[in-house]
């Protein structure tokens, strides 16, 4: 049994079930109606075929002079961003105004203002550390090409230092440890950190979904060179949920540790003409996460739209940048491959 709730302040609507109420799930909309059927994210029945829930996002800002935007860190009031042929680290504001820019050393940009594709590093994620008493970002290139795209990039906002950390071995010991065969490989699309574990998120673009973790110390002992010993990593395959009967593939992730919740991206391509059906929001408390060999997300996925039409942008990574009793705000950023970048503000209350 469904009950719509409706608050006409800035023209938006909430719905959610009598369940979803109490399972702490409640979304706060802004700019777009709703429209579904079946249970809601975060429930444990499951939702029917085709049901998946609208979250409208509430601004979009495109941006032609920071190139493929991919992974993207929040330190209040900065957002760091990358894109995966960018030749810089870029500043924004929390208006997604760009502040300063870091040029990427050993990328030099072509007369397109973008890093050649066979020498780019593809970074397509970024979190957060704490290490020896500074803030270090980790940027993470996708592993879908050897040398350039194994490795990893080391920033310390406090100076601007940059490190590149050859992590071939590693990389390769991931599809090892998931059993992948010479026609899979990974692509590493979203990093985060949770309750002293490191989290790695595989594109299921030539394999499935997967979702890496292992001990955080270990993972940072590697990268700064403290040991050599490869951090040992478990992996789970993921289920997401399909938009014209395909499944999405996972695209980015952050950990919110003030509320514990977790949320994820995940995008679908149309693959036959390079053009996109729809991106996904997932939200959950960070304890719905399991050691069990298969996770299933789909109840916990939001389908974004703007402006009462279905987001025909390729999501790539999401953080959160202000939180209060229960209620989310945050940016998502979305590369379409044309090497132009997006960013979309979205709120979501979990009360």
């Amino acid at each position: 049994m469904l009950k719509v709730l409706k608050s006409y302040n800035s023209s938006a609507f909430s719905v959610c079930s009598q369940r979803a109420l109490t399972a702490g799930c409640l979304l706060s909309l802004a700019v777009s109606s709703v429209a579904f059927a079946g249970n809601q994210p975060g429930t444990d029945e499951g939702k029917s075929s085709g049901s998946i829930e609208q979250l409208a996002v509430q601004s979009f800002t495109q941006l032609d002079n920071l190139p493929s935007v991919s992974a993207q860190c929040w330190l209040a009031p900065t957002l760091y961003a990358v894109g995966d042929d960018s030749p810089a680290i870029y500043a924004l504001n929390k208006n997604l105004s760009i502040q300063h820019q870091l040029a990427l050393s050993e990328h030099p940009a072509q007369p397109n203002g973008r890093v050649s594709g066979d020498i780019k590093a593809d970074l397509e994620a970024c979190q957060q550390f704490e290490h020896e008493g500074r803030t270090l970002l980790v940027m993470l290139g996708s592993g879908t090409a050897t040398d350039t795209r194994e490795r990893a990039l080391l920033f310390y906002p406090d100076n601007g230092e940059q490190r590149w950390v050859n992590i071939r071995p590693f990389y390769r010991d991931l599809r090892r440890v998931v059993g992948f065969d010479n026609t899979q490989f990974i692509n590493i699309e979203g990093l985060m950190n949770y309750n002293g574990r490191v989290y790695l998120l595989s594109r299921g673009s030539h394999g499935p979904n997967v979702l890496f973790s292992l001990h955080e110390s270990d993972w940072l002992e590697y990268l700064t060179g403290e040991q050599t010993e490869l951090p040992a990593a478990t992996a789970q395959t993921v289920t997401l949920p399909a938009l014209a009967e395909r499944e999405a593939t996972l695209s980015g992730a952050t950990y919110h540790a003030a509320s514990q919740h977790v949320f994820f991206t995940a995008s679908v391509d149309k693959h036959d003409d390079g053009g996109i059906i729809g991106s996904l929001l997932l939200a959950l408390p960070a304890n719905q996460l399991s050691d069990a060999p298969q996770l299933d997300l789909s109840n916990f996925s939001y389908h974004l739209v703007y402006q009462q039409k279905p987001l025909a942008s390729k999501v790539e990574s999401v953080v959160i940048t202000d939180y209060q009793q229960g209620h989310f705000k945050g940016i998502l950023a979305a590369d379409n491959d044309d090497g132009s970048s997006q960013f979309m503000h979205f709120s979501w209350s979990s009360n």
